[in-house]
């Protein structure tokens, strides 16, 4: 099998735990994975992850899980995240993720004044 093709798999097995994980409301599973997953989309490129995505999950999950300070960190991030997907790569439509960007400094704004 090619590095590839092995990379691939470990990326569908990756994203099949995590879909488990969300589904089954085990937020640190899904904090844990997601990390995975972005460290997996900077060791295989070609896959094209979009990591933006589980930047916005961990936050999401360390709300769930009350840890207001890993949440605002992670909110930080996600937004950081989907600026510079929006930066770097091709858009389907000049507003894609704009209202991601947007959830989640509304998300930030809470959190920080609660």
């Amino acid at each position: 099998m090619s590095k590839e093709e092995v990379n691939f798999n470990q990326w569908l097995e990756l994203r099949n735990s995590h879909t488990t994980a969300k589904r089954n409301k085990d937020f640190q599973a899904v904090i844990d994975l997601s990390k995975k997953i972005i460290a997996h989309s900077i060791k295989a490129p070609e896959i094209r992850i979009m990591a933006a995505l589980f930047h916005k999950d961990i936050a999401d999950s360390y709300v769930r899980l009350n840890d207001t300070p890993s949440a605002i960190a992670a909110c930080r991030e996600a937004i950081a995240s989907f600026k510079h997907y929006r930066a770097t790569e091709r858009l389907s439509k000049p507003d894609d993720f704009l209202s991601d960007i947007e959830k989640l400094q509304k998300k930030l704004e809470k959190l920080e004044n609660s």
